[in-house]
């Protein structure tokens, strides 16, 4: 995807299939908030989305979440005694 106008677009198609339950398209809206500087809605955060996706049985978003999970284990456990 090139520009805003592509990627607001693409937003759309995913933010109407994710609300009914499609978790690859919850999956791929989570990725794009994550990866694009475009404005969140009120609907919510590239991680819950991210979140919806997995609950929906997604395993990219599992792994995903799982593994940011796991680095902000490792970093706390740096920080602490």
């Amino acid at each position: 995807i090139n520009n805003k106008q592509d990627l607001e677009k693409a937003a759309l198609l995913y933010k109407d299939l994710a609300l009914k339950q499609n978790s690859k398209a919850q999956y791929a809206l989570g990725m794009l908030y994550l990866g694009t500087r475009l404005k969140e809605t009120e609907a919510g955060s590239a991680k819950n989305w991210l979140e919806m996706a997995s609950r929906n049985g997604n395993q990219k978003a599992k792994i995903l979440l799982a593994r940011e999970a796991a680095i902000k284990e490792l970093k706390l456990s740096f920080i602490e005694p």
